[in-house]
């Protein structure tokens, strides 16, 4: 979870909750007052592209068809065909965990090393790639850590082969069972956690350290970092710190 009482910069990326524990919230909100603290949960929607099952090793029928829905664990978009399905879904998890000065933000899409590799959608609706090359340059530094930790290779090695790694995978990529080109890329990079079982918390740790490092060097600033990442990241993000309240401050004359 974000709160004001910690720092949020780029590193705040690893900074992230699965679920809300209710136990925070105070247990008499009229007796004892309610929260004061912004606090942000973050919860996956946990419903992956078409695309993603054959691409992150979910087991098949001997067919190749999926299996029955009641028969697996995980679900695709293609899962909710009745209107409004997948709108609430994201209710539930959004109501289930708020409450006080609580706010869960459901991931725009999966999960959140996913959406981080898919990106926010521009004006005309298509997906930016956002964050792919970093979060899976971060990736193969995780696979690669106890190697980098006994010096057997270091980080500037396995970047280059990542990114070598990462242009074959651009070059191949097409869109698929109705999902497009930045989201099967997208479902590559997520396989490296899903199907490779690359530690995601190292991971966390490898991209906001390559995320910092830019920053400093001066190759991403702040507005192209907060353009680059999913929407529900930085609505997070400025929940716990104030700023879509800078950004929007209360009308003139409104109660306080």
């Amino acid at each position: 979870m974000l709160s004001t009482n910690s720092s949020v910069p780029q590193s705040a990326l690893k900074a992230v909750s699965r679920a809300i524990d209710t136990r925070i919230q105070r247990e008499d909100a009229e007796k004892d007052g309610e929260l004061g603290v912004p606090v942000a949960c973050l919860a996956d929607m946990d419903v992956m592209p078409d695309c993603a099952p054959t691409i992150v090793g979910k087991k098949m029928k001997e067919d190749g068809t999926w299996p029955d829905r009641d028969h697996r664990r995980w679900l695709a978009r293609r899962d909710f065909t009745e209107e409004g399905a997948l709108q609430t879904r994201r209710d539930d998890k959004v109501t289930k965990a708020s409450g006080q000065n609580i706010n869960t933000f459901v991931s725009d899409e999966w999960t959140l090393e996913y959406d981080l590799a898919l990106g926010p959608r521009d004006g005309q609706g298509a997906f930016t790639s956002g964050l792919a090359e970093d979060v899976f340059v971060a990736a193969c530094l995780a696979d690669s850590d106890d190697k980098i930790n006994a010096g057997t290779t270091n980080s500037a090695t396995v970047e280059t082969a990542a990114l070598g790694e990462l242009g074959e995978l651009k070059a191949s990529a097409a869109a698929k069972d109705g999902s497009s080109y930045e989201e099967v890329l997208a479902s590559h990079v997520y396989a490296r956690f899903a199907k490779d079982g690359v530690s995601k918390a190292v991971a966390a740790q490898y991209l906001a350290q390559r995320l910092e490092r830019k920053h400093d060097d001066e190759e991403l600033s702040t507005e192209h970092l907060r353009a680059r990442l999913p929407k529900y990241i930085v609505d997070a993000i400025d929940h716990v710190t104030g700023a879509g309240l800078a950004a929007n401050p209360p009308a003139e004359g409104a109660d306080e």
